[in-house]
């Protein structure tokens, strides 16, 4: 008996834990399943960015728009014009001809005389040089006439004050040289030659004066063309 006293409270203590550890009646001891799955993870949605905001319009300009692009000139009218030129540049030509023909007239009749040895020659040289320049002003004449129209016709004439002042200048020296060439041939009176000759040379000047103020007419409008067709 006095053996057996300790052991009593070391027993009851063991029936106790195992109790505990056992299973009510009746009841199962959970079972362990899988490990739950992990969250899932959201990808991020883009987002797209706030559209730029529209510029503002520029402010108005303080200066005046330019003007317009000037609407070709006619055909016709560039066609009379150029043609007028290249009939200008024609008379020009051979009014220079005639120029040297009478500067050599007069050249030879001043060295040799008229009718004797090289200065026979000078009458025929001052005829030929006051027709030349004679034919000079007619083709001149009617090349600025050309001109003069066809800017007139656009409204664009620089005026006739020289054209019409170098055409009298013309007719004179056109009646010189015909007087010249009457006093020449007829021999209507003694020293008909020597007659001629200076009507002639008076011709050649007073056509020469009509050529100069034909050339400051055709600086004119040639300045006015092309303010034209370079505007």
């Amino acid at each position: 008996m006095l053996t057996t006293r300790p052991l009593l409270p070391a027993v009851s203590l063991l029936s106790l834990i195992s109790l505990s550890t056992v299973p009510a009646w009746g009841q199962e001891a959970p079972i362990a399943g899988p490990d739950p799955a992990p969250p899932a993870v959201s990808e991020p949605v883009p987002v797209a960015p706030d559209p730029a905001p529209a510029p503002a319009p520029p402010p108005p300009s303080t200066y005046p728009p330019p003007p317009a692009a000037p609407s070709a000139l006619p055909e016709a009218m560039v066609s009379r014009f150029r043609t007028g030129r290249v009939l200008y540049g024609v008379g020009t030509a051979v009014g220079l001809i005639g120029s040297g023909l009478t500067v050599a007239s007069i050249v030879l009749t001043s060295v040799y005389g008229i009718g004797s040895g090289p200065g026979q020659y000078g009458p025929a040289l001052a005829y030929a040089g006051s027709g030349s320049s004679g034919a000079a002003v007619l083709f001149t004449a009617v090349g600025l006439g050309l001109q003069h129209s066809a800017l007139a016709s656009v409204g664009a004439d620089t005026g006739k004050g020289l054209f019409a002042t170098g055409t009298l200048f013309g007719i004179l020296g056109l009646a010189g040289v015909g007087s010249s060439y009457y006093f020449g041939l007829a021999k209507p009176v003694d020293n008909s030659e020597t007659i001629a000759f200076g009507i002639s040379i008076a011709a050649t000047v007073l056509l020469s004066v009509g050529g100069i103020l034909y050339f400051a007419d055709e600086n004119r409008m040639v300045r006015a063309y092309r303010r034209l067709t370079t505007f």
